[in-house]
This record gives C-alpha cells, sequence and structure tokens, in this order.
C-alpha cells in the first residue's frame, strides 16, 4: 500500500514537473520568435542605501519612471519615432509601449536594461534610444541638476553671515522641485 501511494506520489511530482518544463520551454521559443533590441545603462546614486531593501526600492523606482507617461510621451513624441509605421498603427501609443518595453536589471544590480522585441528591428532601435534618451534627460538629468543643486546650497550656507544665508537660500530653495 505505501509503495503504491509512493510509486503514484512519485508519478504526480514527475508530471507536474513535465508539464512545468514544457510551459517554460513554450514560452522561451516564443521569446526567441522574435528579435529584440536593448540598451544598457548605468543607474547609481549617490547616496549610499541602508540596506537590501531601500537598494531594491531606489531600482524599483528607476524601472517605474523610465516606464512613466512622462518618459515615454517624451520619447513618442520624437519626430522620428512618432513617424513610425510600428507606433502609427498602435490605438494608444503610450500603453502600448508601457506593456511591452522591457525594464529590467538581468546583468548587475546597477545595469538597467531597457529592451523592445520587434520583428522590426530599425524602428525597435529607434524606440528604445528614444526612451533611454528621455529617462536621461526627463529624470536622471533632472535629479542630477536637483542634487547639484542641493550640494551649491550647502556651500553656502557655510560661507554666508546669517542675514544674507535665510534670503539667498530661500531663493535658492523655491528653484528646487520636489
Amino acid at each position: 500500500m505505501k509503495r503504491r501511494l509512493l510509486a503514484t506520489g512519485l508519478l504526480l511530482v514527475l508530471a507536474v514537473a513535465g508539464v512545468g518544463i514544457f510551459v517554460l520551454w513554450k514560452a522561451k521559443s516564443e521569446v526567441d520568435s522574435r528579435s529584440g533590441v536593448y540598451v544598457l545603462l548605468h543607474i547609481a546614486s549617490n547616496k549610499p542605501f541602508r540596506d537590501k531593501e531601500e537598494f531594491d526600492n531606489f531600482r524599483e523606482s528607476q524601472k517605474a519612471l523610465v516606464r512613466s507617461r512622462l518618459v515615454l510621451n517624451s520619447a513618442l513624441r520624437e519626430p522620428k519615432v512618432a513617424a513610425l509605421t510600428m507606433v502609427q498603427n498602435q490605438m494608444d501609443p503610450v500603453s502600448w509601449l508601457e506593456k511591452n518595453l522591457i525594464v529590467d536589471f538581468p546583468q548587475s544590480p546597477e545595469i538597467l536594461r531597457i529592451a523592445l522585441c520587434s520583428d522590426d528591428i530599425p524602428a525597435a532601435i529607434a524606440i528604445v534610444d528614444a526612451v533611454s534618451n528621455a529617462y536621461r534627460k526627463e529624470v536622471d538629468y533632472k535629479a542630477s541638476n536637483a542634487r547639484n543643486l542641493r550640494l551649491a546650497i550647502s556651500a553656502l550656507e557655510i560661507e554666508l553671515e546669517a542675514p544674507e544665508r535665510v534670503t539667498i537660500l530661500e531663493n535658492a530653495r523655491t528653484m528646487i522641485t520636489p
């Protein structure tokens, strides 16, 4: 009785494993049937992270920012991208791009990949390039400017006398967007 139960359990485990392997193989072959292009960006923060959770949150934030409507709209407004048949054929190009864009960290914790699978390689290259440029322009560049302005404010705090400091710092802080 125990042997029969053990044999049945083993057969069930093998059947489930076989189905799992088939599903994974089928999914992989569907992904491999289309070509894709990608760009890699080094993503780093100026501040140290307290723990792994904070670092993971930073990475997830960067992925969300790449997929944000601000970045995707900016990329799709590029004349070279807006003229693409692949984009013009979409009812909602932003939603389409948000759904089809692959944004992950497959090779290294600080190397962000922006990818798009398509049979139209030149169009995919133009789109991925536009998205990476829009991310740098809309997110990374602005964050960098805000960091530099904060550093300049800190330096001013040290150099200025108290009455001058208050006026200049109030004006400078209004320039930093949250």
